[in-house]
């Protein structure tokens, strides 16, 4: 359990730095990769959350895991979706 919890922080982790790097590539070329980077890396994070949810033996851990993370997991959505579409 604490070996999938630290799987989830890692990919947190790596997806707030890939929507950083794409909001400092706007305007760029490099700004299409950027942004498919980040959407990818957002969507392992909550591939890996619901897998781990799903996982829980008991309705009470479930409950207890969503309210220490869940409040993070919307944030990240946010901060994705705050990501300007990209112009051609």
């Amino acid at each position: 359990m604490e070996e999938s919890m630290n799987q989830i922080e890692q990919l947190y982790s790596e997806a707030k730095d890939e929507i950083e790097y794409a909001e400092d590539s706007q305007g760029t070329t490099y700004y299409h990769e950027d942004l498919a980077t980040a959407g990818k890396a957002v969507d392992e994070v909550f591939d890996a959350y619901d897998k781990f949810i799903q996982s829980l033996p008991t309705e009470d851990m479930k409950k207890e895991v969503k309210q220490k993370v869940d409040l993070k997991m919307e944030e990240l959505k946010m901060a994705f979706a705050a990501l300007p579409e990209e112009s051609d």
